[in-house]
């Protein structure tokens, strides 16, 4: 098994040429379409199904919608991650 999380096609691409799996799951991250957040994921996403389909043409990829949990249900579970649940993905991206 491969498991990424992050938005730097070669970390992702790169593990996958390497090992040559016959399937590859690919969760694609929804959150607010249209938006500038949501194209950079969908950009991310199509880059890395482009790049893996032209190097492993026999490689089955498999897309997974994976919709976010709510900000409010993530803060009610523990109110201290709000300030995490808000900044920390936002912060490193968009500065």
């Amino acid at each position: 098994m491969i498991a990424c999380v992050t938005v730097e096609v070669a970390m992702v691409v790169s593990p996958v040429l390497r090992y040559k799996p016959q399937e590859l799951h690919l969760f694609r991250f929804i959150r607010d379409p249209g938006s500038r957040k949501s194209k950079l994921y969908r950009d991310h996403y199509n880059e890395v199904v482009r790049k893996v389909s032209a190097s492993l043409p026999q490689c089955r990829i498999i897309e997974h919608s994976s919709i976010e949990i709510t900000l409010e249900s993530y803060v009610r579970a523990d109110p201290r991650k709000l300030k995490t649940a808000t900044n920390s993905v936002d912060d490193t991206l968009f500065g």
